[in-house]
């Protein structure tokens, strides 16, 4: 869920604005590694640092030739929830503290996490202070598993008709609404209708899905 709302968040920047951006998708490469790389990602250069000091340095340059270039600088850290460090997170926090010279920020950075990423943040009431806005994924409810399962087959090249109602409401009951957990259910369910030649998925198929699951 989170990570698909990140790459369709990205996908719609160009139609708003100019935007320099990096990704960073594992954040437990380390602090060096991600100020590395996220340099990079902006730059489109290697980057080559011999001190912590210099990083920020770079950085702080690099910055600001994309933003005197009418670019937006944004930094996307996903799976947030991984960042247990709480070096780390005041690391990139300094991130968040870099201006030009009339006051400006020079970057805004978006983490994207489960919801115990929170925990870590909230150690650092200084990062919290820079948040200006949270939004949270909430489960999908009964209809809405509905629409997700049909738009993923239809996308396949299938359609919905081949998971019965009943078994949607099933893979709902049971998922809680989780998307990727829907994924999974749904997957086995195809298949082992595919294995028994079934003409379409039903609630018996689900439930002897969720029983393997279980057991």
């Amino acid at each position: 869920g989170k990570t698909l709302v990140r790459q369709m968040f990205v996908s719609r920047l160009s139609g708003v604005g100019s935007f320099a951006i990096a990704v960073i998708e594992n954040p437990l490469v380390g602090i060096d590694a991600m100020l590395s790389d996220i340099q990079t990602q902006i730059s489109g250069k290697p980057a080559e640092f011999s001190s912590r000091g210099a990083v920020m340095r770079e950085l702080r340059d690099v910055f600001l030739s994309k933003s005197a270039g009418g670019f937006h600088n944004l930094v996307l850290i996903d799976d947030g929830q991984l960042l247990d460090d709480l070096k780390t997170v005041e690391q990139l926090r300094l991130l968040m503290n870099l201006y030009d010279n009339k006051g400006q920020s020079l970057v805004t950075m978006i983490f994207f996490g489960q919801s115990n990423m929170l925990k870590t943040m909230k150690a650092s009431p200084a990062l919290l202070q820079n948040i200006s806005s949270r939004w949270v994924l909430n489960p999908l409810t009964a209809e809405q598993t509905r629409d997700y399962i049909t738009h993923r087959l239809s996308v396949a090249g299938g359609n919905g008709w081949i998971i019965g109602d009943d078994a949607v409401e099933a893979i709902h009951e049971y998922t809680g609404g989780i998307a990727r957990l829907i994924n999974n259910v749904a997957d086995l369910a195809l298949y082992l209708g595919m294995s028994e030649n079934a003409v379409r998925v039903d609630a018996v198929m689900v439930g002897r899905i969720i029983k393997d699951l279980e057991d």
